[in-house]
Formats: structure tokens, C-alpha cells, sequence
């Protein structure tokens, strides 16, 4: 109030008092494009999901949310392994959000129901001088495979704001990368019944796919997100805003549920 009030000298007090502020929200997902992979290009990408999921407790718009997977590729479980490793190597920050811990813990409680293999806690390093609250460290969540029948989506459907990271793997055809993305990846995400909001996601892809920039400029234009990062935070997206970009959602997105408005120097 105090800030708002220094701010806007020209306002009243009852105007003040109405004055809101949120964040344009988006269940963020890193799709992670099947290929071979070098041991560092795992451990980068693993490094980077780890910083943007972990920064800020995860409270920010921009925090990963949900890994897409191929379930069919041959470095699953080595991702995996790798993921897990940046987690707990990294420290964990506080989810000092309101209402944050007691989001993951339910959402954590959710999945556990399903069974004692859908949720897992990975403690990361503790920071010298932060008292560490169990609800800080992030929890991964296992949504299964679309159309399977233990398949679950609830943490799709509603933006964590805390630490907490799904997991989708979708049926995916070995050897047909462009395939996977346009027929498998695309129309999953696009569908707004199946996850939250359009404002950016990010793809993970190694140098042996990354090469074919057909195929990726394919991807990038097929999906309806407002911003997509390739090997790096979608916060980027963020801080072009603030040189005279735009962040927000994508404007073929019809439930406007990363709001209706674009930031740039204002919102407009």
C-alpha cells in the first residue's frame, strides 16, 4: 500500500486499495525432442530444467512445469538419471509464495493416491543460513501416458507456482523425430483441455537434431505458445519484453488463460 500510495501520488487511498497485481500464468513445458544426445548436452539440459524449476521456489511464471517425454527413446532413463543428479546437486530455494508448500504437498498427496511410484522427492543442498522447510524440495510428479488408463493429468490442468514437476511421456515412433513432434507433441499441447495456458515453453533438442532447422522452425510455428525457447529459459522471453518485446500468451489461444493482454513497456 505504502509503495503503491509513493507511486502514485494523483491517486486516493480507495483507488489504491482496489489496485491488483498477478503474473500472466502457463503450466510451462519442456518438451524434450527425441535424438542422441552427448553425455554434457544431458547434463545441460538437465541444468537448465533444474535453475528455472527451482528459481524462486519455483513461484514465477516462467518455472518449468512439466517435462514432455518420448516414451519410446533410448536416453529416458539416462535424462532421468541426469535430472535427478542437477536436483539434488542444486540448493533448494524456499517456497516462500503464500500458499505454496501446501500446493505441492497436495498435489504430491494427489499422485501418491495413485501409487507409492508417482511421486518423488529429491532433496537438493541445503543453503548456509536458510532454515529449509521439507515443502522446498521439489517433487516429481508421474502423469503416465495419454490414453492410457493411469494416465492422470491433474497437474497439468493447474499451475504449480511451487516446486512441483510433471512428467508426460507420449507415445512416440523411433527413428521419425518430425513425426513425433507434429503428430504427437503439437496436438497434445495445443489442446488447452489437456494443459494450462500458452505463455512460453521450451524444447530441449542435441546438436544431432537441432541441425535440421526446417524441422524446428515447423515445430516452433505449429505450437501456440507466446514465446518458445530452444535450449534456454523461457525467461528470456521475459527480459526482451523489457527492451520492447512482448510476453504473454499466444494469440490463437482461444481460453486466453494466460490473459487477454501482452506485456511490454506497459500492458496494453
Amino acid at each position: 500500500m505504502k509503495a503503491l500510495s509513493l507511486s502514485r501520488p494523483s491517486c486516493s487511498q480507495s483507488q489504491i486499495r482496489e489496485m491488483i497485481s498477478s503474473e500472466l500464468g502457463c503450466v510451462t513445458p519442456v518438451i524434450v525432442i527425441p535424438g542422441h544426445y552427448e553425455d554434457k548436452e544431458l547434463a545441460h539440459a538437465a541444468r537448465i530444467i533444474t535453475f528455472v524449476k527451482k528459481a524462486n521456489g519455483g513461484s514465477n511464471c516462467a518455472s518449468a512445469n512439466a517435462i514432455i517425454l518420448p516414451q519410446d527413446w533410448d536416453q529416458k532413463e539416462a535424462f532421468r538419471k541426469s535430472l535427478i543428479q542437477e536436483f539434488e546437486r542444486g540448493f533448494d530455494h524456499p517456497a516462500y509464495y503464500p500458499g505454496a508448500r501446501e500446493k505441492r504437498d497436495a498435489l504430491m498427496k494427489h499422485y501418491l493416491s495413485l501409487g507409492e511410484d508417482r511421486a518423488t522427492v529429491v532433496e537438493g543442498k541445503k543453503s548456509i543460513g536458510i532454515k529449509r522447510n521439507s515443502g522446498d524440495c521439489v517433487v516429481l510428479l508421474e502423469c503416465g501416458t495419454p490414453s492410457k488408463d493411469n494416465f492422470d493429468g491433474t497437474a497439468l490442468t493447474q499451475e504449480a507456482f511451487c516446486p512441483a514437476l510433471a512428467v508426460v511421456e507420449l507415445q512416440s515412433q523411433k527413428h521419425n523425430t518430425e513425426e513425433y513432434m507434429e503428430n504427437a507433441v503439437v496436438p497434445f499441447l495445443n489442446n488447452k483441455e489437456n494443459i494450462y495456458g500458452s505463455l512460453s515453453c521450451m524444447i530441449i533438442s542435441p546438436k544431432s537434431v537441432s541441425d535440421d532447422v526446417i524441422m524446428l522452425e515447423k515445430t516452433i510455428s505449429l505450437l501456440q505458445y507466446g514465446t518458445v525457447a530452444i535450449n534456454s529459459p523461457t525467461l528470456f522471453g521475459y527480459e526482451v519484453a523489457m527492451a520492447g518485446g512482448t510476453w504473454g500468451g499466444h494469440h490463437q489461444e482461444f481460453k486466453h488463460e494466460s490473459g487477454e493482454s501482452q506485456v511490454s513497456y506497459v500492458v496494453c
